[in-house]
């Protein structure tokens, strides 16, 4: 079905501010864990997406509104999908276009399981629209409507379960979702110019460079990847996969597997726009990717500050660096308190923070 511009719009607005008025309630409701053990991928016929669904979804109506071609739902949550003229150029700007409305909390294109989309939240931190450009370039919108007269209603969580397993209709995988540092993708033996968290034996220092050095990066999360997470998925922390058995949201932050071993507690960290691990001694989780040897520029400066009792020492040139760090009171290089700052290829930084 091809819409004008205007009808379209007052379709999509309909829509979402439909959304909006039921998620200040749904809202409300303690936010709960989702088991989609048993929930199964539906292809959605031309929008080249599938997605899992409850085994309980039925047809809302034998007579879908005008413009609807998917409308199914359960006590939780009712889903609409509505195809729509594609008049916009790219994701970037149907992103732009609904971050510009006032009653949108977010809209960004995102891309998930290897599926590229226009990410969408109302108020209170609720998905209220979920759009995606199918292969034709037909828009297509994915409406989510919390059944709020329903007391036990999960809506919410629901649909963000169902959200987080989208994929291409190509590609139905088995199983669950696996969520990734930002940082995947490292290669020790490739590094890019920039700051890198390393961890070295201090006796690997040679004729100017650091071999064997470990290179890491802080465990860092995409927000929408952690505010999509459902019981089953898995989530790689520190290089290790873990499973999700539990979620809870609590003030700050999502706690995970609450109680058990595997347990971890997930935090926002608004510099960087991502959520990260908070173990207990305030330190985030950090992977290795691997080692490398780390030539010293000549004019390498070294900045030592472990100590707090002292002022911090500042050395420059490699060789006033290397016997600097081998004549250390304190022998211990790790990723927790040392970073290196490469310039072409080099090293031309090393800093040591004071780690208690």
């Amino acid at each position: 079905m091809r819409w004008t511009r205007e009808t379209k719009m007052k379709k999509m607005l309909s829509l979402l501010l439909a959304a909006l008025l039921l998620c200040g309630l749904a809202a409300q409701a303690e936010a709960a864990a989702v088991d989609t053990s048993d929930w199964a991928y539906y292809t959605f016929e031309g929008s080249g997406v599938a997605m899992k669904l409850p085994p309980d979804f039925a047809a809302v109506s034998d007579e879908p509104e005008e413009g609807v071609f998917y409308s199914c739902g359960n006590a939780d949550v009712i889903l609409q999908v509505t195809p729509v003229e594609g008049d916009f150029a790219d994701r970037e700007a149907l992103a732009e276009y609904f971050g510009g409305l006032e009653y949108i909390v977010k809209a960004e294109p995102v891309e998930i399981n290897g599926v590229e989309m226009v990410y969408v939240e109302g108020g209170d931190d609720f998905v209220s629209a979920y759009l995606v450009m199918s292969p034709e370039g037909t828009i297509y919108q994915f409406a989510f409507f919390p059944m709020i007269e329903n007391a036990d209603n999960n809506g919410v969580e629901v649909a963000k379960a169902m959200i987080g397993t989208v994929c291409s209709s190509d590609e139905v995988p088995e199983g669950f979702r696996t969520v990734r540092p930002m940082a995947e993708g490292i290669d020790p033996e490739a590094l890019e110019d920039g700051v890198y968290s390393v961890s070295f034996d201090r006796s690997d220092l040679a004729d100017g460079v650091l071999n064997h050095a470990h290179i890491f990066a802080v465990d860092s999360y995409d927000i929408v990847d952690i505010h999509l997470l459902s019981v089953g998925d898995v989530i790689v922390i520190g290089g290790s996969e873990v499973p999700v058995g539990s979620l809870e949201w609590e003030d700050g932050g999502l706690m995970l597997n609450g109680g058990d071993a595997d347990s971890f507690f997930l935090v926002g960290h608004d510099e960087d726009n991502c959520f990260r691990v908070l173990l207990e001694d305030d330190y985030p989780t950090y992977t290795d990717y691997g080692e490398t040897n780390l030539a010293l520029a000549s004019g390498v400066v070294f900045r030592d500050g472990w100590d707090i009792e002292r002022e911090e020492m500042t050395v420059e040139g490699a060789e006033e660096v290397a016997r600097a760090i081998i004549e250390s009171e304190n022998e211990f290089f790790d990723a927790y308190n040392t970073t290196v700052r490469l310039e072409s290829g080099k090293v031309v930084e090393i800093i040591r923070t004071y780690n208690p």
